[in-house]
């Protein structure tokens, strides 16, 4: 039911591309399981950084989350 939900909300916000890449479906579930991961390292360690890194690292792959890998090769002419 809660991940329906979710997983209906993203395709709601965020449709298809016209490419999708081999993970886009599985973008809901990836984010969930970090952010978890993320809520016990910040119980366990809670003066830890690493989770801000994190959010950066995820907020850097998200093209390739979207478009697969192609999305960061350069475009050839």
């Amino acid at each position: 039911a809660f991940t329906e939900s979710v997983e209906r909300t993203f395709r709601e916000l965020f449709p298809a591309p016209a490419r999708p890449g081999p993970f886009f479906d599985l973008v809901p579930r990836f984010v969930f399981s970090l952010m978890d991961g993320m809520a016990l390292a910040r119980i366990v360690e809670p003066d830890d950084e690493g989770p801000a890194r994190v959010i950066e690292l995820l907020k850097a792959l998200s093209p390739m989350l979207e478009h697969g890998p192609h999305a960061f090769q350069e475009s050839k002419p």
